[in-house]
Formats: C-alpha cells, structure tokens, sequence
C-alpha cells in the first residue's frame, strides 16, 4: 500500500478535514448547544473553515457554523423538507461537502441528498428504496454512500455527483456499513465490529477491502488524517526443511511486522518481530518452537491461523488474520 497522499475531499460521519481548512483556534461551540436541536455528533464535515453536522429532532436539518471568526450558527442550514413528499432529511446521517454542494445520506428514507454551498436548492439527489443509508463521502466525479437493504448484506454504493449511473453494490458482503472517509485513494468506513478499507484503484474493490481495525462495538462514524495505514499482503506461503514456514510478503512502505500465531500454530510456531526497510516483497520465516516441532508432520487439512501487525514508518498499525494451509 502506498502511503496517503494529501486528503482530497470530505466524508462524513466523521469526515476528513484539509489541513489549510483547519482552524488555529476554534470558537466555542457549547456556549451556544442548550438553544440547538438535536444533533448527531457524529455525523459533520468541515469545508472552508466552516462546520457542517445533521440535526435528527425535532426535524431533520443540516447545521452550519463557522469555526473562524463570530460563530453565525445556522441550526437549520438547510432547513427540513417536512410536508414534501421528497423525505431526504427526515433523519439525515451522515453529510459531505464540496465545492459542488452539500451532500448528506438520510437514515430512514434512504435517500441522498443535495444543496448548494448557500443552504439552497436542498433537493432529492438520489431516490431512497433502501432500508437505511448512513454516511457518505466524495471524491470527483463520484459520490461513496453506505447503505443496507431490507434484506441480506450491505454494502457501499457508487453514483457519479449528478445522481446518475447508481451502481448499489460497488463494495459488497458487509455486515452495517455505517460512516465513510475517503484519504487519496482510500476509502475507510465502519461496519459494525470492523473498520475497514478499500483501495479505490483496484478493478475489485470487494475484494480489496482489507478489516485493518477488529473488535470495535457496532462502530459507526469515521474520520482520517495525516497518519496513514500501509498495504501488506501475503503472495506465497511455503512449508521449509525444519519445520519452518516461509511467507512471502508485499508491503507498501519500510516499517516493521510483528506475527503472532494464534491457537494451534501457537503451541508449534514461534513469533516473529521483523523489520523491512524497503517497499516491496520480503520474505518471513517462521520457526518451530521445538525440536519435536521440526520432526511433527502435520496432520492431513491441518491449519495455521496468525495475526499479522504492520507498522509502516510514520503510519499506524493495521491488524490482518491470515489462515495458511500446511501440506496434507
């Protein structure tokens, strides 16, 4: 994986902020919460050295404030659509923006919506039809939106920003996408006990969507800046004289990786704490505990489960599973 290049547009629940927009100081905020309606905090953005965040009570809006300079809170920017039958902000959840409009998902009504820079024109972009969708981010042309069906798996959907060329099922087989981030050419979103990330470059992007955070509690919001996560992968996996394991790796950047063999493969393998100092293929060699360990072949099917922590230099760690079949 190579590292993140600078963040290139806004996501939200929990959005990613561009470093020139980041305020020096920023105004207090709660001085002003009692008279507000009921916020979803984790659903915002920042543009412009404004914030954005959706209200879901007593009616669904999004707010804007500004984080320079006098406040001027706007509780119901984009103010709520009751008595239309369009219903995109009935309980909106998740908000994006660009210098194309605001963009915000509606958890209820499954919609995507959209309005000018100036609070205007808030309009039913694309038409709900899903049991809920929650958290969207941008990238030119595209819009990314997480969404479940009344049935079966969620997934992340694509559209272009015009609400055009839907494509429902561009990331499949989630459990509850919930919240979506995008850095370079990353997106990051929660589903439910996982974070996880997809490469938009690749032509599979199901299949390179990589759970690089495990254990989280129904996760639903997510936010990315400077740090980055690096790309390991395992290419090859060969059985050695000895009873040894070879694993050949890519990773995108120097850092270092520790693996750790998980149940059985515990009381045989021992754990490794490698340092790569290129980007690139690399060889890891996991090494019995014992002598009996070199002699013992393993039994027809046998598996070995490890856990892979990578570190790149500068970045965070990412966690995979990783399940090697040993010779039958």
């Amino acid at each position: 994986m190579s590292p993140s290049t600078a963040p290139t547009s806004t996501g939200a629940r929990g959005s990613t902020a561009e470093s020139d927009e980041r305020a020096s100081t920023a105004p207090e905020l709660s001085t002003r919460a009692s008279s507000w309606a009921q916020p979803n905090h984790a659903a915002w953005a920042v543009y412009r050295h404004r914030l954005y965040w959706v209200n879901q009570a007593p009616t669904g809006s999004i707010g804007r404030a500004n984080l320079r300079g006098p406040l001027d809170v706007h509780e119901n920017f984009v103010p709520s659509e009751q008595g239309s039958s369009q219903g995109d902000l009935e309980e909106p959840c998740g908000v994006a923006v660009d210098s194309t409009g605001i963009y915000w998902t509606d958890r209820v009504g499954g919609a995507v919506g959209h309005a000018n820079l100036d609070g205007t024109g808030g309009r039913t972009l694309i038409a709900g039809g899903y049991a809920t969708a929650c958290g969207i981010a941008l990238s030119s042309p595209y819009i990314y939106f997480a969404h479940s069906p009344y049935t079966g798996a969620g997934s992340i959907a694509r559209a272009l920003k015009s609400g055009d060329h839907v494509d429902p099922a561009f990331i499949t087989g989630l459990n509850g996408p919930c919240g979506a981030a995008l850095y370079g050419h990353d997106l990051y979103f929660a589903d439910g006990a996982t974070i996880d990330r997809t490469d938009l470059a690749s032509p599979d992007p199901t299949s390179a969507t990589a759970q690089i955070i495990l254990g989280t509690k129904d996760a639903c919001g997510v936010a990315v800046d400077g740090l980055f996560a690096g790309r390991i992968r395992v290419l090859a996996h060969r059985s050695g004289s000895g009873g040894t394991e070879r694993l050949t790796i890519t990773v995108s950047n120097p850092g270092t990786i520790r693996v750790t063999p998980l149940g059985a493969a515990a009381r045989r393998l021992r754990p490794l704490h490698a340092t790569v100092h290129r980007a690139g293929r690399a060889t890891l060699i996991l090494r019995p505990i014992s002598a009996a360990g070199q002699q013992r072949a393993p039994s027809r099917g046998h598996i070995a489960r490890l856990r892979l922590q990578y570190t790149p230099n500068g970045g965070i760690t990412t966690i995979n599973a990783v399940t090697l079949p040993l010779p039958t």
